[in-house]
């Protein structure tokens, strides 16, 4: 008799882990399908991002110089002039109504589902889905609308203002109170965590809701956005700067103590009646998990392997997860031998997660430096081809100057150094690029402009004796004081 509650011990525990491992990587790639969407939209909407959007308000950490100041020593790039927010384009409103309206078709299509288990996976990827539509793509373009920044990001070769819905999550706590308010005295809201705190006030009559539930799709879905609400809202106004070091010391609190009660919250998901109500227990308890990773990782900790912009790791994240839903699918299904394959096939998925997170997170996307003969031959090409640029290209240059591609900067930056007068503004660019080490190529030919127009400071000159103090760039040092 113990052998046999010990196994069915085991495969609850089995099963348990495998929702909440579903859930987690549910939201990585979530996250990885959002960073897929901005770089398909940003792709596809380059003549529009060429446009003016409104101007910055700035919403982020300090003030927009220290921010610009930050940027330019992390990218050699340098913000001039009136920034604009990032506009908004048709295909970022066509994300967010073709997204808003997949999770509320699936959250309906529930109804014709009689199994509850059924119903809250279909639940579960409904409310990702609701999520990234209505507030990531939705709040995100009324931020841009208003011009709401807090970061500052390089789209199509300009400096622009980006991540302003930020502010506007953390400030949608005044509907978010009331809405847990609400919900605290509702008989009918059958929320864990409402129960618990009903068991113990006398917030209403009776503390457990009865009746039955018809489609547990819809019910799911707005499980998972509430929690990711409150969870995203409590984060953020922790993580607040006027709260100081106490904001600090509260994160590192409240991420301790999420890692802590997540074996509580596994072991209470194995004591739930079916694997229905157990999903329905994890996808709560994930999502306040899944706050912990994120507290760790803004802390520096490690780094998100979900946000890297690799094939691999899309391709990894989105294979985990139809994996996962195949296999508990196949647990909905009641099938024999689902419970057989579920131990070693959830050793064989940890082993290839965790090899495929690790290869992730080792083999961050670099740019590769080109050989000090390439780059010499390519300043002497450019500079064979470029003219001194008109004086009305200098917003235009500006603009080259602080592209991704380390070509047009280098070619900006050759042109500029024929030109008769620099503007204070483009000098400031040129600066910061000598300086800037993260791509040679740009960094070369902003040395030789500021040679050739005599306007090398100590610093920038000191990066030029140290090239050639280098046998193998001694024909780059030549380059550049020509």
């Amino acid at each position: 008799m113990s052998g046999v509650t010990s196994q069915r011990v085991s495969k609850k525990i089995l099963v348990a882990c495998l929702l909440w491992t579903l859930c987690l990587t549910l939201t990585a790639a979530g996250h990885r399908l959002y960073k897929t969407i901005v770089a398909a939209d940003r792709q596809v909407s380059g003549e529009r991002y060429l446009l003016d959007g409104a101007a910055v308000v700035w919403v982020g950490h300090g003030t927009i110089e220290d921010a610009s100041s930050r940027f330019a020593e992390s990218t050699g790039k340098v913000a001039g002039g009136h920034l604009h927010a990032l506009p908004i384009s048709t295909f970022w409103l066509g994300a967010i109504a073709a997204f808003t309206t997949l999770a509320g078709l699936m959250a309906w299509a529930g109804r014709y589902v009689s199994n509850d288990g059924f119903q809250s996976l279909v639940g579960l990827f409904a409310g990702h889905f609701l999520w990234l539509g209505a507030v990531e793509f939705g709040l995100d373009a009324v931020g841009r609308r208003l011009g709401l920044c807090g970061a500052l990001d390089v789209v199509n070769g300009r400096i622009v203002g980006t991540h302003g819905s930020s502010i506007l999550i953390q400030m949608s706590a005044v509907f978010l109170v009331p809405v847990l308010i609400g919900l605290a005295m509702h008989e009918s809201n059958r929320c864990a965590m409402f129960q618990w705190f009903r068991k113990r006030l006398p917030l209403t009559r009776t503390a457990s809701a009865s009746g039955r539930v018809e489609n547990y799709a819809a019910r799911t879905t707005i499980q998972y956005f509430l929690t990711v609400w409150f969870c995203y809202v409590a984060v953020l106004w922790l993580a607040d700067p006027m709260l100081g070091q106490a904001g600090a010391v509260s994160l590192l609190m409240a991420m301790v103590a999420i890692f802590v009660a997540t074996p509580y919250m596994i072991w209470r998901t194995t004591q739930q009646s079916g694997v229905g109500q157990s999903l329905r227990y994890s996808v709560s308890g994930a999502v306040v998990t899944w706050t912990g990773i994120e507290i760790a990782a803004s802390m520096r900790l490690f780094e998100e392997p979900w946000l890297s912009n690799s094939v691999f790791s899309g391709v990894l994240f989105l294979g985990l997860t139809i994996t996962l839903t195949a296999l508990v699918l196949s647990l909905l299904l009641k099938r024999p031998a689902s419970l057989r394959l579920l131990r070693p096939l959830a050793s064989s998925i940890l082993v290839v997660a965790l090899l495929g997170i690790g290869g992730c997170a080792a083999s961050p996307e670099k740019e590769v430096a080109n050989s000090p003969d390439e780059i010499a031959a390519r300043l002497r090409e450019y500079d064979a081809r470029t003219k001194a640029p008109k004086l009305a290209a200098s917003d235009g240059l500006l603009h080259a100057l602080a592209s991704d591609s380390p070509e047009m900067a280098a070619q900006a930056a050759v042109s500029l150094g024929k030109s008769q007068n620099v503007s204070p503004v483009l000098k400031q660019q040129l600066e910061a690029m000598a300086i800037c080490e993260q791509s040679r190529l740009p960094q070369v030919a902003a040395l030789q402009a500021l040679s050739r127009l005599d306007l090398l400071t100590a610093e920038s000159q000191a990066v030029i004796d140290q090239l050639a103090a280098d046998e193998r760039w001694t024909n780059v040092a030549e380059c550049i004081n020509q």
